[in-house]
């Protein structure tokens, strides 16, 4: 019954177009191309020539300034050669996402010119990212932009395939399958939770990322889905993945989306406190100790309620050890006082949770 669901939902998002055909605009002399970069409208010149995405100053300060992008998406710096001859630093960072016309490349490099009016340029970068193409004076094909052999027996045999894979813990082979019908006919929600999954056992924890932000830019077009069960449990794991990355800011953000759907759902009350124990850790990383402490009560809290035992109280379990340790050593590094008495406290109840770790911090202290 489930597989038919997941077929279903996949079906009313099938378009078997063969091409695009997009409209460029000229100006001065060369072809501007409308797209969106990150979400932000923008004209970029199509440039065969160029090697990458080019971008200005000013429009990276823009898109930084405006969240388009973030911190995480700067890749670094390498050198190029401008027209005087000069060898000069550039900036490199990934734009997630280039939408043109409804088709999107993902996880473009592109190139921060030093000067504040240089020309943003759609090089090879993207270009070779669209596949097969076609050029007739301001048209451009994307001859590619759907699979033209997609059809309901294809669906039919790539989810039966996914499926399969996935409930196999063959998560390689689940990618294929969940990727193929990503291209060809889009993934619904259950669909990007088996491939943020998939990737995540993989250990590809920036492509589950990738994946999820795919998966947020798909459900801004149809809001009613942004609070199903499926969603929060992608958010979950794409927020195990930026922890992983230690990309703890972006984290975060996911731990929260993910807190804020399971929340709304019956069986997801020990994910939820995770959850909180998960976001206090990332907190933690970036020493934002008091966010840090609360985050860690909240996930105490949630805890002994659903063990059904009074907040603060002790149960054999190594969840509330793990909390109630982690909670003491993030008041120890927020006092500088590991002697201080509630951290005391706080480790001889992991301990009476059965955390060795807390044992032994406790015997180095004296005690």
């Amino acid at each position: 019954m489930r597989k038919i669901f997941f077929l279903i939902c996949l079906l009313s998002s099938l378009c078997a177009m063969a091409q695009k055909t997009i409209i460029m605009e000229r100006e001065a002399g060369v072809y501007k191309i409308p797209c969106k970069v990150n979400g932000a409208k923008m004209k970029m010149i199509f440039d065969t020539g160029a090697s990458s995405v080019a971008i200005s100053l000013s429009i990276a300060e823009y898109l930084y300034e405006n969240d388009y992008i973030t911190k995480n998406d700067i890749i670094g710096t390498g050198k190029a050669q401008v027209a005087d001859g000069r060898i000069v630093n550039n900036l490199i960072i990934n734009l997630r996402d280039i939408e043109i016309d409804g088709v999107h490349v993902y996880n473009v490099q592109a190139t921060v010119s030093e000067s504040l009016t240089a020309p943003l340029l759609f090089g090879q970068s993207a270009i070779q990212k669209l596949g097969r193409i076609s050029l007739h004076g301001n048209i451009l094909t994307i001859e590619d932009a759907y699979d033209e052999n997609a059809s309901e027996e294809r669906l039919n045999e790539l989810s039966d395939n996914a499926h399969k894979y996935f409930e196999e813990d063959n998560y390689y082979m689940a990618v294929r399958n969940l990727l193929d019908i990503e291209k060809s006919f889009g993934l619904n929600d259950e669909g990007f939770y088996m491939l943020c999954h998939s990737y995540y056992f993989l250990g590809e924890y920036q492509n589950c990322y990738d994946a999820g932000i795919r998966f947020e830019q798909s459900n801004k077009k149809k809001e009613e889905n942004l609070v199903s069960e499926k969603a929060g449990m992608a958010y979950q794991i794409v927020a195990g993945a930026l922890t992983r990355l230690e990309y703890y800011s972006e984290a975060i953000k996911w731990d929260k989306k993910a807190i804020g759907t399971l929340s709304m759902y019956d069986g997801h009350e020990d994910t939820v406190d995770y959850l909180y124990f998960d976001m206090a850790t990332n907190q933690a990383n970036l020493k934002e100790y008091l966010l840090s402490l609360t985050s860690y009560e909240k996930a105490i809290e949630l805890r002994c309620k659903f063990l059904h035992i009074a907040k603060d109280d002790i149960y054999k379990d190594k969840y509330l050890g793990a909390y109630y340790k982690w909670y003491a050593m993030t008041l120890n590094e927020y006092y500088k006082d590991r002697k201080r008495s509630d951290v005391i406290k706080y480790l001889r109840k992991s301990v009476q949770c059965g955390n060795e770790d807390a044992q032994e911090t406790l015997k180095e202290l004296g005690y």
